[in-house]
């Protein structure tokens, strides 16, 4: 027996991935809460594109996909300095409607009825709260927006470097809760800035969000969306010089998803390798069968030992 066979070339992978028909995973319900948190994000991802089909003034720009990731999950629990978030579960997508096809998705997951308090996590980015109102499906839910406070502090340190005045700053917005006392300090540093209008950027984005800030503040559980869409996005498909399709994006996004929501990618790769678009397959976690091996063969495999079969497919899960 050969262990080289699991050294499975990546254009047959891709291959693989090119033909396969990807199937609607069912995932299970959770069972009633009054509370559910929403952590929202976005991850830019470099676009391969042919430059034969662009004008000179469309090659000389950077083209990018916009890769959206939603978090959900009902509490949080911490054991030995490490927190776990209860009942999660990760949506991720390209699409150019997120919250429609993330609440069709939620919907099935959570039950929405006996949900009083959403919090929504993120960093009120317009596309952001302009789907925040999605969210309430019956009139018993309530959406809490909470403005992350990572990105506060991102942009109080941008707007100036004396660490002094950054704790001054903070404590006006988290201590002090005074509008009136930042924004008197935040003209200070503008005016003797020189470039004023950054600065000026800075500061209205926290007296816009000067609510939503302060309900972070009271949350006692606070957002870790920054280290979901490194681990979730970046990690895969921002931190390595590598360019993707439109056309392949999407699969290689739900795939991730797939895998980080606990879902056996050789095992879903088994049921579904030979089902087309209109056999309308929803594939769950109920049982693994390899009856497939019984009476079919198939082009697509080749490999006479069933153990070596597991090994090939195996890799899709860490090669897409």
């Amino acid at each position: 027996m050969n262990n080289n066979i699991i050294k499975v070339p990546r254009q047959t992978i891709y291959n693989w991935l090119k033909e396969w028909t990807l199937p609607k995973v069912e995932y299970e319900y959770f069972e009633n809460t009054k509370n559910l948190y929403v952590m929202v994000d976005e991850k830019w991802i470099h676009e391969m594109i042919r430059l034969s089909t662009l004008s000179e003034e469309e090659r000389r720009k950077r083209h990018f996909i916009m890769s959206k990731c939603f978090v959900t999950f009902t509490g949080a629990k911490t054991k030995n300095n490490r927190t776990t978030l209860l009942n999660r579960h990760i949506f991720m997508t390209t699409s150019n409607e997120p919250w429609k096809e993330f609440m069709n998705e939620i919907y099935n997951i959570y039950n929405f009825e006996e949900i009083e308090n959403i919090y929504l996590l993120s960093d009120s980015g317009s596309w952001i709260l302009a789907g925040a109102k999605e969210l309430k499906l019956f009139k018993n839910n309530k959406v809490i927006l909470n403005t992350c406070e990572f990105h506060v502090k991102q942009y109080i340190n941008r707007m100036v470097r004396n660490k002094d005045i950054r704790e001054e700053l903070t404590k006006t917005i988290y201590e002090d809760k005074s509008k009136k006392e930042f924004t008197k300090l935040a003209d200070k540093i503008i005016e003797e800035a020189k470039n004023k209008n950054k600065k000026t950027q800075y500061k209205n984005y926290i007296l816009n969000h000067w609510k939503a800030i302060l309900n972070m503040k009271d949350r006692e559980i606070k957002s870790s969306m920054e280290s979901h869409i490194s681990h979730c996005v970046a990690s895969s498909f921002g931190s390595r010089p590598k360019g993707y399709s439109r056309k392949r994006i999407e699969k290689y996004i739900k795939l991730q998803e797939y895998k980080l929501n606990g879902i056996n990618i050789m095992d879903l790769y088994l049921k579904s390798y030979d089902k087309n678009e209109e056999d309308s397959f929803v594939y769950n976690k109920e049982d693994v069968s390899y009856s497939i091996f019984e009476h079919k063969t198939s082009s697509a495999l080749t490999v006479s030992s069933s153990s070596h079969t597991s090994m090939i497919i195996n890799a899709i899960g860490h090669c897409y």
